[in-house]
């Protein structure tokens, strides 16, 4: 027997690879998928609306995020971390530091994918912010920067699997959602749970991969233009960006509300950068 939500899906990745709009791939596969099951081009047309609807809070909540990242990255913050790394890893110079100087790399690559998911919702958003400053670095330290991909995917896709935090809540709400219109309601806590034996994929794959891409690397370092001239970040900017960065991530623990959280925490650091 033919299962239609394989082809409706193999379509899809077929229509999106040979370049076709996101959206028309989606209702096309949408559209043979139900006439394959057996479904009246009414009755998939009528489907395919509601589910729509039902997922507008998930929309609205990836809409919000986006804009709340792009006030995080307005407000200079991420200027003003990178800076501070940089100048740390050009303070010494031995071959032991060069060592620690990569070690720290990772660690701190890391440790924004994974924020950046969760504590400090940006998505992506910090990687044209964060990477291009430090590309000349990875250079001199012959960094494979598949490693640094394999870092920042890992950091991207672990806690979103695993936290129920930032974009790892509208992940499992779309769990729970698909739970309960299958009439097999779960509760929110029980997903983060389930989620642990599939999420260690991902470390046993980060594991082989830097095993796999641990040879120094050689790259051409060229001059694009001028990364020294940095905004000099306002005291009160910081204060006021860390405060709500705190704020949002405890009144999402509180009230299970992103757009609240977004929206509120999001204007006051607009408010306080143009100022």
């Amino acid at each position: 027997m033919i299962n239609a939500v394989v082809i409706a899906v193999i379509l899809m990745i077929v229509l999106c690879l040979c370049r076709l709009n996101v959206v028309i791939s989606l209702f096309i596969s949408a559209l043979v998928g139900g006439l394959i099951s057996g479904m009246s081009i009414e009755k998939v047309i009528n489907v395919f609306g509601k589910n729509i609807v039902d997922g507008a809070e998930v929309a609205l909540s990836y809409a919000l995020l986006g804009g709340f990242a792009a006030l995080i990255s307005y407000s200079g913050i991420t200027d003003y971390l990178v800076g501070k790394i940089i100048n740390a890893i050009h303070a010494e110079n031995s071959r032991w530091s060069r060592v620690k100087v990569k070690v720290t790399i990772i660690i701190a690559l890391l440790a924004m994918s994974i924020m950046s998911q969760n504590l400090i919702p940006v998505h992506i958003a910090f990687i044209p912010i964060v990477i291009p400053p430090l590309l000349s670095l990875f250079n001199d330290l012959k960094i494979d920067r598949r490693l640094i991909g394999l870092i920042i995917g890992f950091g991207l896709c672990f806690p979103y699997v695993l936290l129920p935090y930032g974009f790892g809540q509208i992940f499992q709400q779309i769990i729970q959602s698909g739970f309960a219109k299958a009439n097999h309601p779960i509760e929110f806590n029980m997903i983060w749970k389930a989620m642990l034996i599939p999420s260690m994929g991902y470390i046993v794959g980060l594991l082989i991969g830097l095993y796999v891409y641990r040879k120094p690397r050689e790259y051409e370092t060229r001059k694009i233009s001028d990364s020294d001239n940095v905004t000099e970040l306002k005291p009160y900017i910081l204060i006021v960006t860390i405060v709500a960065i705190l704020a949002t991530f405890l009144v999402q623990t509180f009230t299970d509300s992103m757009i609240f959280w977004c929206t509120g925490r999001g204007t006051r650091i607009l408010y306080f950068t143009c100022i």
